[in-house]
């Protein structure tokens, strides 16, 4: 599955052209050869400060009742990625898991868990002893587990860290501990290539809030809010009628005979959906244009870097004023009112170095009837209406290739 549930990026290693020695000429007999930079040293641990990160996992475990909502930024460059989590601890052991577009609860004992993009399907497993191992099962590796459990399941510092840091600090050492300005305990990490600092609240003893990174191009901030009053609703996934599957990955991946996967030579399935400036757009009544759609989603990674791809091939092919038109179309990003979605995928949408313009979904009809298992997705429609060709993932200078498909199409007859 590409890009569902929430994924930390991965790790990329940034040197600095500042450390580099100056050249010499490489004709003089006095040039020598510099010697490959020593690895940076690994800091040393203060005990007080490794003390207080097993204080703050500690105090997740020490009220029955915690709600934990963490609002999270990963940046990378100019690239940002938002999201917000909700985990919840109840009485009687009780669990839930709530993200853009997909929930997760105990329910007695048993274990439920839905995407929103899948209304047909759900996860439906037995508790057992360990919830922690049992949300694992779930997950089958598609992404980590929060930082709230792990916590609780007894996972460990390290792997707690690196949660709580965006995926930052691998081999994190606590390294000291000061006061900020209000009073508040900083826990100051780091690693080989990053640094970090977690802020403690002093009420419950857990997160307020996190600042990572690299030094480079790659941050993370983390704002966090924590009641352990129990006043919450717990969540309830609803399996009444639908198929139940082992894990994340089962759900979302159907078997050859349930299979909707629209390709090269298929009709592309009608839709009319609204654009961020107010404009209706009927693929129908497009059949005499080459049509390319990039299916996206706002806290997809690859999907925001494939933007400019898309923006290039916009530019290359006429800004939509002749015989292709190019589209963004959103999907995946949760269930809401349609004029909400609008004004906040149009606020989104203008922070993005792009100007080709983006369609908005507020149901799951247009991914269920393209068959989109994950995003991003390309697809070019020839004139006629078939599809000349799907592109699932992002590859850097794709849009050479996808500027090939669309001269081809338009150099074939239409085909209905």
């Amino acid at each position: 599955m590409k890009c569902c549930l929430h994924r930390v990026l991965r790790c990329a290693v940034i040197g600095s052209v500042a450390m580099l020695p100056a050249c010499k000429d490489s004709a003089s007999p006095a040039a020598a050869v510099s010697a490959p930079p020593a690895a940076p040293a690994r800091p040393a641990e203060d005990p007080a400060a490794a003390a207080a990160v097993a204080a703050v996992i500690e105090a997740y475990g020490a009220s029955e009742t915690v709600e934990v909502v963490t609002s999270r930024t990963l940046i990378r460059g100019d690239d940002t990625i938002d999201r917000v989590d909700t985990v919840r601890f109840g009485p009687e052991d009780a669990f839930s898991w709530v993200g853009p577009g997909f929930v997760m609860a105990t329910r007695g004992d048993r274990v439920l868990a839905s995407v929103d993009m899948v209304p047909d399907r759900v996860v439906d497993v037995e508790r057992g002893q360990d919830l922690l191992a049992t949300v694992e099962s779930i997950l089958a590796d598609t992404t980590a587990a929060p930082a709230p459990l792990l916590a609780r399941g007894g996972a460990g510092a390290e792997n707690w860290v690196g949660v709580v840091t965006g995926g930052l600090l691998r081999n994190p050492v606590a390294t000291g501990t000061s006061i900020d300005p209000e009073g508040r305990q900083v826990i100051h990490l780091m690693d080989t290539n990053a640094s970090a600092s977690l802020i403690v609240d002093p009420a419950t003893g857990m997160l307020a809030s996190v600042e990572a990174t690299d030094g480079a191009s790659r941050g993370y901030r983390a704002v966090v809010t924590t009641r352990t009053d129990g006043s919450w609703p717990q969540p309830v996934v609803q399996a009444a009628g639908r198929t139940v599957v082992p894990d994340v990955e089962a759900l979302q991946t159907r078997t050859r005979a349930e299979a909707v996967v629209i390709g090269g030579g298929d009709m592309a399935p009608d839709f009319t959906l609204p654009t961020t400036t107010g404009e209706v757009v009927h693929l129908a009544d497009l059949r005499e244009s080459c049509v390319v759609l990039d299916f996206w989603a706002t806290w997809c990674g690859p999907c925001r870097a494939a933007l400019p791809e898309i923006e290039r091939l916009y530019q290359e092919t006429g800004r939509n004023e002749g015989r292709v038109l190019v589209y963004g179309v959103n999907v995946m990003d949760g269930r809401m009112d349609l004029q909400r979605k609008l004004k906040r995928i149009a606020a989104f949408w203008a922070k993005e170095p792009v100007t080709f313009p983006t369609l908005v979904t507020d149901t799951d009809d247009v991914v269920n009837a393209w068959g989109i298992n994950g995003i991003p997705v390309t697809v070019v429609i020839a004139p006629g209406g078939r599809v000349a060709a799907r592109i699932n993932g992002y590859t850097p200078g794709e849009w050479k290739h996808l500027l090939e498909v669309v001269n081809e199409a338009l150099d074939q007859p239409p085909s209905h």
